[in-house]
């Protein structure tokens, strides 16, 4: 309440505090501050590195804000539902995914039997090599055989004519050996081939198992447990950001010495009379105040009196200007008696015995009650009221509103 009293008062002054409220803030200060200056004094603030600091915190709590709201935002993201375009972009992911599986296991048959082929090719070259270089071997062995005659010449074989019977052997030996690496290296490739083309249908296969899995996902739950905790953290830091920053501003802010106020027993209340001035020694007193609130006393009947209850509300009525408000009873009391035995009446002159007795009789058939009349009525004073009315009941007996 106080620093809301107190923005309300700078505000009232010209120096705008920013939100009136009942928080101390920089622009609070800063009100503070310019109130100081527009009388010639400076203001009893935080030195340039506490100014530092505190600007240091107030960065870090709208760090902090902004990190929250990305973290709320990222939440909010995270749980949204499913458009239907992204329902049918998973549609659609699934049906190539469907389509792809049959065709990766069509293209793996065909090149299996590619490879079966190359294999079989190769199976038959070799064996046609083996066999013509087993033909060329019988005729070479046959000639390099003890005592082997050769059929043209009726001679043994020359060493001559058996190396010239032995070259076609070595050529049908190398083109063996070349055959056998060939069938060699279809085998191996039709190995390969096969486990290329299981390892092309496993990865359809599983593309397409992804593919049911993510649109049978979209109407799933969310898991925003993560999220959720990221926005706790988030709301955590800004909590402590906060405190760091009030901590600060309470310590080191821009302060109002106990010296220079006035604590009032109520509020609002309207200064009346200033008893000093800048640059003076005030005295024992500086000002007189007066509260806002107008206390009217009327008297009511002696009968009428069980019907007024404090707290009720009544309404009074000015009848000479016209003027009507409203208030609360605060005190019912019977009327106090003078010295003289009256009630505060009698004249000089004239029968005061029976004056007196009428006072006495009129201090024994009423009772006297005060009430408090709102703020807006405090300018209407001194000025005699001719009905006083509570409930159905009414007492024409005058008042005077002090």
């Amino acid at each position: 309440p106080d620093v809301a009293q107190l923005e309300v008062s700078l505000n009232n002054l010209g120096f705008v505090p920013g939100t009136v409220d009942d928080v101390y803030d920089q622009g609070t200060e800063a009100a503070l501050d310019a109130f100081y200056a527009s009388k010639g004094y400076a203001s009893e603030g935080p030195t340039e590195s506490q100014r530092k600091e505190l600007s240091s915190a107030r960065t870090a709590v709208a760090d902090a804000e902004a990190a929250a709201r990305r973290a709320r935002a990222d939440l909010a993201a995270g749980s949204s539902t499913v458009t239907p375009s992204e329902r049918l972009e998973r549609q659609q992911a699934l049906a190539r995914a469907r389509d792809a599986v049959p065709e990766a296991q069509a293209q793996a048959k065909r090149d299996n039997d590619q490879a079966a082929g190359d294999v079989n090719t190769a199976t038959l070259l070799r064996n046609n090599a083996r066999a013509a270089r087993d033909a060329d071997k019988i005729i070479y062995d046959a000639a390099a055989a003890a005592g082997a005659i050769n059929p043209a010449t009726g001679l043994p074989y020359t060493p001559s004519e058996l190396a010239t019977l032995q070259q076609p052997l070595l050529e049908k030996e190398q083109a063996l050996l070349q055959a056998d690496q060939a069938l060699t290296k279809a085998i191996a490739d039709q190995t390969a081939t096969a486990q290329r083309g299981t390892a092309a249908v496993k990865s359809a296969q599983d593309a397409f198992d992804l593919a049911t899995a993510q649109l049978a996902d979209l109407d799933k739950p969310k898991d925003t447990r993560a999220l959720k905790d990221a926005v706790t953290a988030a709301d955590a830091q800004v909590l402590a950001a906060q405190v760091a920053l009030q901590s600060l501003e309470a310590a080191i802010g821009t302060v109002v010495p106990p010296g220079e106020v006035v604590f009032l027993p109520t509020l609002p209340t309207n200064l009346t009379t200033l008893l000093t001035s800048i640059g003076t020694t005030p005295g024992t007193e500086i000002a007189q105040v007066s509260s806002t609130a107008t206390q009217v006393s009327g008297r009511v009947a002696k009968a009428d009196a069980s019907l007024v209850k404090v707290g009720a509300a009544v309404t009074l009525e000015l009848r000479d200007v016209g003027v009507e408000t409203t208030g609360v009873i605060t005190d019912i009391r019977t009327p106090k008696q003078s010295n003289d035995g009256s009630n505060g009446g009698g004249g000089g002159g004239g029968n005061g015995s029976a004056e007196r007795q009428s006072h006495q009789q009129g201090r024994r058939l009423c009772s006297e009650i005060h009430l408090i009349l709102p703020r807006s009525f405090f300018q209407l004073y001194a000025l005699t009221a001719t009905a006083l009315t509570t409930g159905s009941k009414s007492s024409s007996s005058p008042t005077t509103a002090t």
